[in-house]
């Protein structure tokens, strides 16, 4: 099976919105950020309205997958193989884009 996958410089609304333009699921549970940082502190830009800030907070809160490449192979190993399943990957850097695609070459 072929599938598209779309990995995104982006945050997570900005890529969202584009994913839903190529058609993309992107709901609940459907993306992953690749980014490392500290999620607990994260938040979205200064010229989002409060509508896309509640909309953030509603999927970053609910979501049940990794956050930050590091954390992609200890899910697929402790909880499930969702990570492989997802279309949309978010706040990339090339470095995390092909780490990914390893990850995905292996399983």
């Amino acid at each position: 099976n072929t599938r598209f996958v779309h990995f995104s410089y982006d945050n997570e609304l900005r890529s969202r919105a584009f994913g839903t333009k190529l058609g993309l699921e992107t709901g609940w549970n459907c993306h992953i950020s690749l980014a490392e940082g500290d999620f607990d502190n994260f938040s979205v830009d200064s010229d989002s309205n409060s509508a896309e800030a509640e909309t953030f907070h509603f999927y970053y809160c609910k979501a049940r997958l990794p956050q930050g490449i590091k954390n992609i192979r200890p899910h697929l190993v402790n909880v499930d193989n969702v990570p492989l399943l997802v279309p949309l990957f978010t706040s990339c850097t090339p470095t995390a884009i092909k780490e990914m695609i390893c990850i995905m070459q292996e399983n």
